[in-house]
């Protein structure tokens, strides 16, 4: 099995979590230098579809899966509202804040 030795990893949560539950719980499962778990996800408002329930459902179950049994997550779940998914210097303003 390969190693991996990152800290943070970013999941960009759309209207299918599934996949990253999958990602998460590979990584969870195999590399303990994870310390946070970046969610991003889109607000809902009048330009989009917000996608935050998908981002609850993965917290919960990722919380409830991992807890204790993953040493290196302090403060594992980050979530990040993006209001506009369509404009980049929003997300890059967004995501920096």
């Amino acid at each position: 099995m390969k190693s991996y030795n990152f800290e943070n990893l970013v999941l960009l949560v759309g209207t299918n979590p599934l996949p990253n539950y999958v990602i998460a719980d590979y990584f969870l499962k195999i590399n303990q230098n994870l310390s946070k778990i970046w969610l991003i996800y889109a607000k809902e408002n009048e330009l989009q579809g917000g996608t935050l329930s998908h981002v609850e459902s993965l917290e919960k179950i990722i919380s409830k899966n991992f807890k204790g049994k993953h040493s290196s997550l302090k403060y594992p779940l980050e979530k990040i509202g993006l209001s506009d998914v369509s404009y980049a210097r929003t997300i890059q303003s967004e995501i920096r804040e």
